[in-house]
């Protein structure tokens, strides 16, 4: 058994022998986009260009680009007493354009976590 162990471990050093490709660092910048949130917690894309944003507190904005504007608000529906409650994470149905189905996942007010489905008005 000692044997193989060594004679795998010798395969491994000279497989990667004599490659040693250097790569640089990439160049990263940081560009403020929108203003005016309060304690975001996750931002979702429909499929479109749009994006929501969801905030803690219960509210879910959405982004078109230029306009930030209020998509739907359950905070009275939540608690956020403590750092990891409140509205945790939105995802949109793969069909949400043709059904408008999109789910929310938060903390309820007795601090059982909920997940949620809801149906947008007009479709």
């Amino acid at each position: 058994m000692q044997k193989l162990y060594t004679i795998l471990l010798a395969g491994c050093l000279f497989s990667t022998a004599g490659f040693q490709q250097v790569f640089s660092q990439p160049t990263i910048g940081y560009q403020s986009v929108v203003t005016g949130l309060s304690s975001p917690v996750d931002v979702v894309n429909a499929g479109g260009t749009d994006l929501f944003i969801v905030q803690q507190g219960g509210i879910i904005r959405r982004w078109d680009g230029s306009n930030l504007s209020n998509f739907i608000n359950i905070s009275t529906l939540l608690t956020t007493a403590g750092n990891e409650q409140g509205l945790l994470s939105l995802a949109f149905h793969p069909t949400y354009a043709v059904n408008g189905y999109f789910f929310v996942w938060y903390t309820n007010t007795t601090g059982g976590v909920t997940l949620a489905r809801y149906r947008r008005s007009t479709i």
